[in-house]
């Protein structure tokens, strides 16, 4: 009977921003795309990955808490109405509908890109989403321990894997 909590984080109505903001959307989309396809397990991953993500918020945005006990209510039922219950939502979250995610919230305003020369990892660029691949290609030359590898050397290739990498051959 004592055993109520006291040291809730503050929660607040203002949407969620940035990174939150994409966060939260992909869990929707993943979770919805997963429980559709039966995969339970990687449904939950991806709400315990939302968890620490709430986690490291100082001011939880209530539309992420709410989401994510929506969805917990389908893996559990009685947690989820508990804590529902406890953020003082209305009703059950059991019988509250699915959350939607926002498409535009998925994409990234920028990606991280390892940049490899001679399959070794020599540094990491940030850059904005939609980058054409030449100005991809003069930012990771650009890179100071990148520079030095390729530094006198011959390139045979050059190479963006969009998303995920920049590759340069030497010889």
């Amino acid at each position: 009977a004592g055993d109520e909590r006291t040291d809730a984080r503050p929660r607040t109505d203002h949407a969620a921003q940035d990174d939150a903001r994409r966060l939260l959307h992909t869990t929707i989309e993943g979770v919805t795309r997963d429980v559709e396809g039966l995969s339970y397990n990687t449904a939950i991953s991806k709400l315990m990955v939302l968890c620490n993500g709430l986690h490291d918020l100082e001011v939880l945005p209530n539309e992420m808490v709410d989401a994510f006990l929506r969805m917990l209510s389908a893996f559990a039922p009685h947690v989820a109405d508990e804590l529902w219950e406890r953020c003082g939502f209305d009703g059950l979250a059991c019988t509250a509908s699915w959350p939607t995610y926002d498409a535009s919230a998925l994409v990234a305003d920028t990606q991280s890109l390892a940049v490899q020369v001679n399959g070794k990892v020599r540094g990491h660029l940030e850059i904005a989403t939609g980058t054409p691949d030449a100005d991809i290609l003069a930012q990771a030359r650009a890179l100071e321990k990148v520079a030095r590898h390729l530094d006198g050397k011959q390139e045979s290739k050059a190479l963006v894997v969009q998303g995920r990498l920049v590759v340069f051959a030497v010889r």
